[in-house]
């Protein structure tokens, strides 16, 4: 809990100490509130803290967040239904290709170098998963339902109501 001013102040440094300490600590700031509103400022920061999950990142701000404020408060009943409906059939590969393939801007050759495949087998395996799910990745419609998918199935199940109403 730090003042708005101190917060500012202190980001590189809270920055610096989380990068120094990948894969042992992951770090999530609220918003800016009053101390009459710490619970939402809280809240907030577990948002920001859940954003990260499935993510090489380990330090997210509520207020520089946008889909992971929305995704944060998907019913667990809506989440299994989307999946269900756009990546039920994907290996954990495949998800795992898509993502990579999301974090290089759909590059293909961006792609390639991170998951050391050819040119050629990428697209193929890109055209696959079009095949499988109905949703081509390489159109942007249809990749914009596979990202919300893949950013899905990489966040919690809320139990039994939890999150849904942050």
């Amino acid at each position: 809990m730090l003042e708005e001013g101190d917060c500012a102040r202190t980001e590189g440094l809270l920055k610096a100490f989380c990068a120094g300490r990948e894969g042992d600590l992951k770090a999530g700031v609220g918003k800016a509130a009053p101390l009459e509103e710490l619970a939402d400022s809280y809240e907030s920061g577990l948002t920001a803290l859940e954003s990260l999950r499935g993510s090489q990142e380990n330090y997210a701000v509520y207020d520089q967040l946008t889909l992971e404020i929305l995704l944060s408060r998907v019913s667990q009943a809506s989440r299994e239904e989307f999946l269900q409906k756009t990546a039920a059939g994907l290996t954990e590969e495949e998800l795992e290709l898509l993502a990579v393939y999301f974090e290089e801007d759909m590059s293909l050759s961006g792609a390639c170098a991170r998951l050391f495949l050819h040119k050629n087998t990428l697209q193929y395996r890109l055209d696959r998963i079009g095949r499988r799910t109905g949703f081509n990745p390489r159109r942007f419609r249809d990749a914009a339902v596979l990202y919300l998918a893949v950013k899905l199935k990489n966040r919690p199940c809320p139990a039994d109501g939890a999150g849904q109403n942050r």
